[in-house]
């Protein structure tokens, strides 16, 4: 008797963790320096687990407070938003023009592009190894009708790669409910289904797509902030008029939020299953 004989692979869910960090920077109206505690420029400490693997994912940083003693513009940089790259301007107006909070549809400065365009991908942040990898093999009879194998990779219920077809294969275009079918009744609670492989590879390609635009931050926890060196130029008090006597701090003072993901590893279970399927 010929057994329908199929490896799955069953993926570990990723945990996300939502998390956010305040951070409140001084800057000195007359050197452009920062107050001692960001003295080394680090600013916005994002926080960690000691967990080995843990990897962040930035979703908004957002400019909540800012202040400006002088008379002309300062502008900053934030480096940092991911490993190896993520710039991001800040310009503060001189105090004329900017005191105090700042407008909560101005405080965005900068957004990810996958929060941005397609929020239904979030939940998927951080299960690329279960998402873009091959996902089963399948050995046993060829079709009667026309003697080729049959078409597509199997999949348990729980797997993340199904989940994400069955519920979105309406975003594509070219495929339909028939690309996702149940072939094997449920054994021990856990159905099996077949995705046809036209519709993994449509599937996939977009997958791969999306995650070229996820960086993350793996080392490093915590954003730089650097001042540009015009903005010093010109500031002093004597050139400004401004006599700082009495007036405790003179210059520049901003804060920043920082929106984030935590994702925690996991490494992938793989068992084989034999059971018979409905062909």
């Amino acid at each position: 008797m010929i057994r329908n004989r199929h490896v799955l692979v069953r993926r570990e869910e990723v945990a996300q963790e939502h998390r956010h960090s305040t951070d409140c920077i001084c800057i000195e109206g007359d050197s452009g320096r920062l107050d001692q505690r960001h003295s080394n420029g680090r600013v916005v400490p994002l926080k960690l687990r000691t967990l080995e693997g843990e990897k962040i994912f930035i979703l908004q940083l957002d400019l909540l407070y800012c202040t400006n003693d002088t008379d002309r513009d300062w502008r900053f940089e934030v480096r940092g938003l991911w490993d190896g790259g993520g710039t991001v301007q800040i310009l503060v107006p001189p105090a004329n023009q900017t005191r105090g909070p700042v407008p909560e549809k101005d405080q965005c400065i900068y957004k990810s592009p996958i929060a941005s365009k397609w929020k239904k991908f979030m939940p998927w942040i951080g299960q690329e190894h279960a998402l873009l990898n091959v996902h089963s093999t399948y050995t046993g009879p060829v079709a009667v009708e026309d003697r080729r194998p049959i078409d597509g990779q199997l999949f348990e219920e729980s797997d993340p790669f199904l989940q994400f077809t069955r519920e979105h294969w309406t975003a594509f275009k070219d495929l339909s409910q028939y690309d996702v079918t149940l072939v094997s009744e449920p054994k021990d609670a856990r159905a099996v289904y077949r995705i046809s492989q036209h519709a993994v590879h449509r599937v996939t390609h977009a997958l791969r797509t999306l995650f070229a635009e996820v960086h993350y931050k793996t080392r490093d926890p915590w954003l730089e902030l650097r001042v540009d060196p015009v903005s010093v130029i010109g500031n002093t008090t004597e050139e400004s008029g401004i006599s700082t006597k009495g007036l405790g701090f003179y210059g520049i003072v901003i804060m920043l939020q920082a929106k984030y993901l935590v994702v925690s590893p996991s490494v992938p279970q793989c068992r084989v299953v034999e059971q018979p399927l409905i062909l």
